[in-house]
């Protein structure tokens, strides 16, 4: 977290960060706080900060029920080649 504030405080280029937070009932909720500067003094101080904070769960677990869909499709595909491998299992592509 440091590190990326000391890139906000001296890059000046706008940050963005993925974390979860714990809510009082206990229930974990992914969020996205990003953050610019937009004025600095004349010393080149930061004066005033930007930022916003959006509730990103469905999104993460939209990508997490992908993934799992993706690797349960992968392990069928697998198994599907090591039957026909094996001349278990005969594959035709229908057209």
């Amino acid at each position: 977290m440091n590190n990326v504030m000391n890139q906000l405080m001296t890059g000046g280029q706008p940050i963005s960060l993925d974390f979860r937070i714990v809510l009082k009932d206990s229930s974990i909720r992914h969020v996205q706080a990003t953050s610019e500067i937009s004025d600095r003094d004349s010393n080149g101080k930061p004066v005033i900060y930007i930022g916003t904070t959006q509730d990103i769960t469905d999104s993460k677990q939209a990508e997490q029920e992908l993934r799992e869909t993706r690797d349960y499709l992968d392990s069928l595909f697998n198994y599907a080649n090591a039957l026909s491998s094996s001349g278990m299992l005969s594959l035709r592509l229908l057209v």
